[in-house]
């Protein structure tokens, strides 16, 4: 069974399914925190792709808090009760985080 650190691709019988990616955002002009999740479907690897694209090993260092900054929490869950998070400042959302972050929005509504 693939262990969190490294998901295989939704393909795999044998890999954990992949149940929930929970975003959520704070800061901001408002202070206001939102939040999104999204909760594939078994058969589903989009998200999964996703997870797996992302370079959770290279996440920055928290950065102070600056006036209007957001801040932006990532949470994983697999059916096997395994988790991963990753906090990230504004800057460092970008490529693979972007675009999961942007298909947890879409994909989920608020939570």
């Amino acid at each position: 069974m693939a262990a969190p650190d490294e998901p295989e691709t939704a393909s795999d019988a044998t890999a954990p399914h992949l149940v929930a990616v929970v975003v959520r955002r704070t800061g901001g002009i408002a202070g206001v925190p939102r939040q999104w999740a999204a909760h594939p479907a078994p058969d589903d690897g989009r998200l999964t792709d996703l997870v797996a694209r992302c370079p959770w090993h290279e996440v920055p260092p928290e950065e102070p808090s600056g006036a209007d900054r957001f801040a932006w929490q990532v949470t994983v869950r697999w059916d096997t009760d395994d988790e991963r998070h990753a906090a990230l400042p504004d800057r460092a959302v970008l490529g693979p985080w972007r675009d999961l972050i942007e298909a947890v929005r879409n994909a989920g509504g608020s939570a």
